[in-house]
């Protein structure tokens, strides 16, 4: 038979360890829901710095545009002068006629700066500034490489002259290693770009 409660005596009280289970798993609660907010404000911050520095590279873009404007209406002025050049200097005959023009002169230098040299030397000139531009970032060379073509054919005649300056007499009996530095890594550019592309 159930025992009868006796009016007046004591109601057991609950035990400390059931409510130190319940403080405990509240604080495991809190602790879950502060790493919740805190992986959110995460995101959020990711989210807000990919933003901020889109807009950083969209305003270096529009900054730089007027020098990509200028180097492409460059380039197609030099257009007629590469076609002379290659005229003048393509083929057999024509590196036979550029390698006696540096020996008739002296020296690569000599011939350079001569008037036989001019569009030679104007082509040059413009693909060294522009290689500077794009290893220095003033330049996008993504834009670059979609709007101007790389000078394969003046390049390709022109490598014995590069060889001449780079390694043998530019000016008086000596070298100019840097020759085409920057035109040379704009090639460079250019060349690992298509074999990128190409995969």
């Amino acid at each position: 038979m159930p025992e009868e409660s006796v009016p007046g005596a004591a109601v057991p009280e609950k035990s400390s360890s059931s409510l130190f289970d319940h403080l405990a798993a509240m604080s495991r609660a809190a602790a879950s829901l502060s790493i919740v907010v805190g992986v959110i404000a995460g995101i959020i911050g990711l989210i807000n710095g990919v933003q901020s520095l889109h807009t950083s590279a969209m305003a270096d873009r529009q900054k730089n545009y007027p020098v990509a404007q200028q180097v492409i209406s460059d380039n197609t002025k030099l257009e007629p002068n590469e076609v002379k050049f290659l005229h003048d200097f393509s083929g057999d005959a024509g590196k036979a006629k550029l390698r006696l023009l540096v020996q008739g002169k002296g020296n690569a230098a000599d011939a350079y700066y001569s008037d036989d040299l001019e569009d030679l030397r104007a082509i040059g000139r413009h693909y060294e500034q522009m290689g500077a531009l794009v290893k220095h970032g003033y330049i996008d060379f993504d834009l670059l490489f979609d709007v101007i073509p790389f000078p394969d054919e003046f390049w390709d005649e022109t490598a014995e002259f590069r060889h001449t300056a780079q390694t043998g007499n530019w000016s008086d009996g000596k070298p100019l290693p840097d020759f085409w530095k920057n035109f040379t890594f704009l090639h460079d550019q250019y060349e690992k770009r298509r074999t990128a592309g190409a995969h």
